[in-house]
């Protein structure tokens, strides 16, 4: 067996990260839809009755363009008196060394507090004019989790699908509000196996399940595990 350790610089670093993230939702995909029952790694047990999977289709084709950071300025971090900045990248970034990036690479900042989205670049709602959810709310999203909304699991957000809470055939939006990220497998459960998800002002989440247990969660946020 081959085992490497490689360094990049961060552009290089981000590029291969998005490329390797593309090929393992491929993969987890065609695991959960080859084996419905099986459980997905960092997610807790589901249960219920199950139901084939749908066909698997990547989640996050590559980007083009030139690589994006996104700068996470969450104003109300537990512990600190103000703002705290977080690079939401797979590596480390000093912010004099990513002022430098302008012209290379896509660097956003998104203020988030308690849950929710204060300032993002882009339109975060988007109503009934398409049912994809966009970059610009995929990047939202992704300042306020780090993993699969669902309780307990710690799939990572760049490996989850965006849910409507309030279904696309029953009517929902696509807005920022009604979306959260999930894993595949858990995005089956919501669909195929009668789990329910609400949420709060704040994304609190509820998830009830078909035998009567309830999960619930406060606000999301990178910094500690749901």
């Amino acid at each position: 067996m081959w085992n490497l350790s490689v360094k990049f610089d961060p552009l290089t670093g981000e590029q291969r990260h998005l490329a390797a993230q593309a090929v393992a939702q491929l993969l987890l995909d065609n695991a959960v839809a080859e084996h419905p029952d099986a459980e997905t790694t960092g997610c807790p047990p589901a249960t219920g009755p199950q139901r084939p999977a749908p066909s698997p289709t990547p989640s996050h084709p590559p980007r083009p363009g030139p690589p994006e950071f996104v700068a996470v300025i969450d104003a109300d971090a537990p512990g600190h008196a103000g703002p705290v900045v977080e690079f939401a990248i797979p590596v480390e970034i000093p912010a004099r060394i990513l002022a430098t990036l302008a012209g290379t690479a896509d660097v956003h900042a998104v203020l988030v507090r308690n849950g929710v989205v204060l300032y993002a670049p882009g339109e975060m709602n988007l109503g009934r004019a398409t049912r994809l959810a966009s970059r610009a709310q995929r990047r939202a999203l992704r300042a306020l989790y780090r993993d699969c909304a669902i309780p307990g699991c710690t799939v990572g957000y760049d490996r989850c699908k965006l849910h409507h809470i309030i279904w696309w055939r029953d009517g929902g939006t696509t807005d920022l509000n009604n979306l959260i990220p999930v894993c595949s497998m858990h995005h089956t459960k919501i669909h195929d196996s009668g789990w329910i998800v609400e949420l709060g002002p704040h994304r609190e989440l509820t998830l009830r399940l078909p035998d009567g247990t309830i999960h619930t969660t406060g606000p999301p946020t990178r910094r500690t595990a749901a």
